[in-house]
């Protein structure tokens, strides 16, 4: 199919959420995989870590204090996302979501999003061993993101509750886990 073609071709919008600690890789298989997802141009990166440092007015590489990491600006961080997702979805364009999930609740609030608006949804759980993921945050510059590996040792004394998203070995280059992910997301809505 010839480019401006491809370009002009109807692709459904849909919403896919990429979750899972700290470190895993969710903001690179984000950027991997939006130019895939709907409609050209591809799929709006929604990321977390961006609307938490957008909603204290600083940008994304600006390093936050522990209190913008309260529970209960955590939840409204959550729910601007859940917002802007649905609003790019209404706008007629795919939407991923990029933020760590690790709550039923959390999980369970993205894929409503798709269910109000009545399209497909996927969540990706990514997973790598904790030592690997510490290395990876070690070697971390000028990210949105500011948890480091003591967020990510926390993070793992947590209980996500079933994870019923496609689970996603990360532990390997970019390239493997998107090869992974695409098969996910390729395969049957569960």
């Amino acid at each position: 199919m010839a480019p401006a073609t491809a370009l002009l071709s109807l692709r459904t919008p849909r919403l896919v959420a990429i979750g899972g600690l700290s470190g895993t890789g969710k903001s690179s298989l984000a950027r991997a995989l939006a130019p895939e997802l709907g409609p050209a141009p591809g799929a709006r990166i929604i990321r977390s870590d961006v609307l938490r440092k957008r909603s204290f007015g600083v940008s994304p590489e600006t390093p936050l204090p522990a209190s913008a990491y309260e529970r209960a600006v955590t939840e409204q961080v959550y729910r601007a996302l859940y917002e802007e997702a649905a609003q790019t979805l209404d706008s007629g364009y795919a939407a991923l979501a990029d933020a760590v999930f690790l709550r039923p609740e959390e999980r369970q609030a993205i894929a409503e999003v798709a269910v109000h608006k009545g399209i497909r949804f996927d969540g990706l759980w990514l997973e790598a061993p904790p030592d690997q993921l510490a290395r990876r945050i070690e070697s971390r510059t000028n990210d949105a993101s500011d948890a480091d590996v003591a967020v990510m040792r926390k993070q793992t004394t947590f209980d996500p509750g079933p994870i019923a998203w496609h689970r996603i070995d990360a532990s390997g280059d970019l390239a493997r886990t998107a090869e992974q992910a695409r098969a996910a997301l390729a395969a049957a809505p569960t």
